[in-house]
Formats: structure tokens, C-alpha cells, sequence
């Protein structure tokens, strides 16, 4: 039987060092699978060169959104406050640039 684990942060600063070793062990584990969802607009492109980058029998998939407590915390005039607007116009041209990506995921359900 082959897992997927369907929310993992292997897009997290923590991981940089032991992502090889990581997706080996998932690997040993029959984990074939793992989506990374996105919690802020400003890491979506690490996530996608995370996915595009990784070689091995592990599949790397994202998730791009924000998640729900970088919502709650902003207001209007943080710095960090988001243009919902603007950022799916972010998600559009990110899933433009990388729609193998979305293909992939779709073929492989």
C-alpha cells in the first residue's frame, strides 16, 4: 500500500539540511506522496521550486494558499496585510508558470 501525507512543511527553513535524508526514510515507509501546503503568499515560490527541485520516488505536490491565522492577524494597516485580489492574481500567473505541475496532480489523483 502507498500513503501520501496530505500536509507536510517541507517547505520550513528546519528541514534544509536533512530534505534528502527526510524523503528516504518517507520513501523506506511507503510514503509516496507529500502535498505542502503554503500559510503566506511571500514562500509560494519556494514551494514551487521545492516540488520542481526534489528528484526522488517521493512526489512533491503544493498547495498554494494563506493560511487562516495570517488572516485573523492582520489588519489593514500592517504591513504584512493582504491584497486578496492581488494575491490570486498571484495564485493565477504561479499556476500558469508551473501547470505541468497541475496537470500532474490532476493525471495522477
Amino acid at each position: 500500500m502507498l500513503f501520501t501525507d496530505s500536509h507536510c512543511h517541507l517547505d520550513f527553513t528546519e528541514f534544509d539540511q536533512s530534505i534528502s535524508e527526510l524523503l528516504l526514510l518517507c520513501e523506506s515507509k511507503s510514503i509516496h506522496r507529500i502535498i505542502v501546503p503554503g500559510v503566506n503568499p511571500q514562500y509560494w515560490q519556494r514551494i514551487i521550486s521545492l516540488s520542481e527541485k526534489l528528484h526522488s520516488h517521493v512526489k512533491v505536490s503544493c498547495a498554494l494558499g494563506i493560511h487562516p491565522w495570517f488572516l485573523i492577524l492582520q489588519d489593514n494597516t500592517s504591513p504584512t496585510s493582504y491584497d486578496l485580489s492581488f494575491q490570486e492574481q498571484q495564485l493565477k500567473q504561479a499556476i500558469k508558470k508551473n501547470i505541468k505541475n497541475v496537470e500532474w496532480w490532476s493525471r495522477n489523483l
